[in-house]
């Protein structure tokens, strides 16, 4: 009878490589969409006039936005006919199987 033939080192498995230059290309991407973001946050950081970090010591106007929003997104919520009750990343993750 033959022996069993051991399965070469991870490392020396082409998909394992395959694996390492994504890993490689994605960290190197996402450094760079940070570095963008983190550039494009002191660039901006100029334009809004600071205001003070009490309770009500910001612009009232932001009421306006934040309530139009909410209308938006449950005027979109009644033309799509979502159901009432969408489950959440973890009920999806529980409901498959094992």
């Amino acid at each position: 009878m033959d022996a069993p033939t051991a399965d070469p080192p991870v490392t020396q498995k082409r998909e394992f490589w395959v694996l390492v230059v994504y890993a490689l290309v994605l960290g190197v991407f996402g450094g760079v969409v940070g570095w963008v973001v983190l550039e494009a946050i002191k660039l901006g950081s100029g334009w809004i006039p600071r205001s003070g970090s009490g309770w009500f010591d910001g612009s009232w106007w932001w009421v306006g936005v934040t309530a139009g929003a909410g209308l938006v997104v449950g005027t979109l919520r009644q033309l799509m006919r979502l159901p009432a009750d969408v489950p959440d990343m973890f009920a999806t993750l529980r409901a498959q199987p094992t």
